[in-house]
């Protein structure tokens, strides 16, 4: 028995005895045209526009890590200045607690070097309970007067 062509590509031809006969055009380089039907070829529009959208891609991935990379470098900075708060909040409290001890000392050792100095710096203490009390700071626009020698 013999194996006969038949004209389409890839086709089966079973005999009565169990021979089978495989065309195989295709992958001897016959009918090259017909196995790449479907596939997508470096000439095609579909091939450009595959290479268009992974160029697009890997623009938007590079824009991506340095968008993270200015995220973290402003969020340090926030940090920073969210600690300095915080410090300055801490600080203020025990700037509070430094005035009143030095209100109190001045009354009770009637030091007037020290009730000037407090003065300087915009505290008055007031005479019947010895406690501070803070100045309005001056308006805006305004320059405080030099201090004399």
């Amino acid at each position: 028995m013999s194996c006969r062509r038949s004209p389409e590509l890839a086709t089966i031809t079973l005999h009565g005895s169990g021979l089978a006969c495989y065309d195989l055009t295709s992958a001897t380089g016959g009918g090259w045209h017909e196995a790449r039907k479907g596939a997508v070829g470096t000439n095609g529009w579909l091939y450009r526009l595959l290479v268009a959208l992974s160029g697009i891609t890997l623009i938007l991935v590079v824009a991506y890590i340095v968008l993270i990379q200015d995220n973290r470098s402003v969020q340090a900075g926030i940090n920073q200045r969210q600690q300095f708060i915080n410090q300055s909040i801490r600080f203020g409290r025990i700037d509070d607690t430094l005035i009143h001890a030095l209100a109190a000392t001045a009354v009770s050792n009637k030091d007037d070097r020290l009730r000037d100095l407090l003065a300087q710096n915009g505290i008055t203490i007031n005479p019947t309970t010895g406690a501070p009390e803070r100045e309005a700071p001056p308006p805006a626009g305004t320059a405080p007067a030099p201090a004399g020698r």
